[in-house]
């Protein structure tokens, strides 16, 4: 095929072919020379015709051939003038504008390229109109509405859960935070450990307690914990036997995370087991000053039944003799009667002694001082020690319980002096300190070891304790062959102005 002849217009309308001869057709239809042979020529309105004669007449063809001056027709195919058989009608006018309903292609032709437009008739459109498309759209707006109205609650329902998670997480961080400063600030020392025992939180507590840091016991296990190593810093600890002390430990499982964990409380039970000692030593100190009285009470008795008893029972059989003897024998019945009378008179004096050694009336009568200076020429006699009294008070009378232990403390100071402690001198003081009276009986005997004394002597400890009932402060200071100075201290309580002291000791 020969895009181009020489000496014609290359948009020619019909195909030049050569044949065998080199002879051409041309337009007019004669036939010219050639250079080459031309085997045959086609006419396009001729070829676009036999195309179209199998399709309906709805779609007018136009192909044309664009240039740089402007598109040129070729052929023109419209519905109204389609011809039956070939023979198409060249139009003379511009091809029609494309729209959105032409169809348009551009396909090559030798060294061209050419451009067929399709352009559907009004009744084939107004025959394939469907509102299937309109329905699809409308459908389509409609999911996409119903597709946002979802994302849009969809949306809110996430920032309204976002919103609440939010302040869940403050209120569970905040709730955290009091837990722990609970924890932290706590007096009892709190452990965490899981299945393996390894520590996996502690409080401040815990760590004071034992001396560790907080890192050291995150490393550790609970069974590595030496209850040896203890804080020596602190002044709690140090009174306390080879620096032990009671604990209480208290356990409880808990579950988190889908791990079991096991959490210790231990409490230091210190105080608690010095006040239950406390309230023991108190309950045996009861008890002992039940049994002291009892003992008291039993001497008493036994002195009664042994002396006075005796010399009132001798003294009733006398004058029961004098009754017999006086008519019989007066001089009988006299002797009786005088032995009688010295009977009597022995026990009117021991019952005297008797009532001196439970609580001398010159206490009541004169005061405390009068009473110690009447119970040391009372216990005076050649084959004893010999006592000084040295007293620097201003009260005159003081409350009856206060004089009434400071006479109790003197006289069990100078009974264990006078007879264990072998001394030759025993020096008592009294004096007076601001608002506290000072006591204090010393001797330079033999001495004992306080740690030796036996549970039944009550002496020794009735001092004390009578100090700390009255809010004072006894010490004993003693050891063999030094001597022993007992020294007591106690508050002034001045007697109230109404009323003698054995009436307020009754009271």
């Amino acid at each position: 095929v020969c895009p181009r002849l020489d000496g014609h217009d290359p948009h020619i309308r019909q195909l030049y072919v050569l044949d065998a001869v080199g002879v051409r057709t041309g337009p007019d239809g004669g036939e010219r020379a050639l250079r080459g042979l031309a085997v045959g020529s086609f006419k396009i309105d001729r070829i676009v015709d036999d195309a179209l004669a199998y399709y309906p007449k709805e779609v007018s063809v136009y192909v044309f051939n664009p240039s740089s001056a402007g598109p040129e027709l070729i052929c023109a195919h419209p519905v109204d003038s389609h011809p039956a058989a070939g023979g198409g009608k060249l139009a003379d006018e511009a091809p029609p504008k494309l729209t959105k309903e032409h169809y348009s292609v551009t396909i090559p032709v030798a060294d061209h390229r050419w451009t067929i437009q399709c352009v559907p008739s009004a009744d084939y459109l107004a025959r394939h109109r469907s509102f299937r498309p309109v329905g699809a759209l409308l459908g389509s707006l409609a999911g996409t509405v119903f597709l946002v109205g979802c994302l849009i609650a969809m949306t809110d329902r996430t920032l309204r859960l976002e919103r609440r998670v939010a302040e869940r997480t403050v209120e569970l961080r905040e709730s955290e935070q009091r837990f722990r400063r609970l924890v932290e600030n706590a007096a009892d020392g709190f452990f965490l450990r899981d299945q393996q025992r390894r520590i996996v939180e502690v409080n401040r507590q815990a760590c004071e307690a034992l001396g560790y840091s907080r890192e050291e016991l995150l490393r550790m296990r609970i069974d590595e914990i030496d209850p040896s190593f203890l804080p020596r810093n602190l002044a709690r600890y140090s009174a306390l036997p080879d620096e032990q002390y009671p604990v209480e430990i208290r356990l409880a499982p808990v579950y988190a995370a889908g791990k079991r964990f096991m959490l210790s409380l231990a409490r230091d039970i210190t105080e608690r087991r010095q006040a239950e000692e406390a309230l023991q030593k108190e309950q045996r100190l009861l008890r002992d000053l039940i049994n002291l009285h009892e003992h008291d009470r039993q001497l008493i008795a036994y002195e009664i039944h042994d002396e006075l008893a005796q010399l009132l029972t001798g003294a009733h059989f006398k004058l029961q003799s004098v009754a017999h003897l006086r008519t019989a024998d007066p001089a009988a019945a006299e002797i009786a009667f005088d032995d009688a009378v010295q009977l009597l008179a022995k026990g009117i004096a021991e019952a005297r002694r008797l009532i001196s050694g439970l609580r001398p009336p010159i206490l009541d009568e004169s005061g405390v001082v009068a009473a110690i200076e009447f119970l040391i020429c009372e216990q005076s006699p050649s084959d004893r020690p010999r006592i000084e009294f040295e007293h620097q008070v201003r009260f005159d009378r003081l409350a009856g319980p206060l004089e009434s232990s400071i006479f109790r403390i003197i006289q069990e100071s100078l009974t264990n002096a006078c007879r264990y402690s072998q001394s030759d001198r025993v020096r008592v003081e009294l004096l007076q300190v601001d608002n506290r009276v000072q006591i204090c009986v010393q001797d330079w005997g033999v001495g004992f070891d306080p740690a030796k004394v036996a549970s039944d002597h009550f002496g020794l400890r009735g001092i004390q304790e009578r100090a700390r009932l009255l809010g004072g402060r006894a010490a004993i200071q003693t050891a063999p062959s030094e001597g022993t100075r007992i020294s007591v201290e106690l508050p002034i309580v001045p007697q109230p102005g109404n009323g003698s002291a054995a009436e307020d000791e009754r009271q």
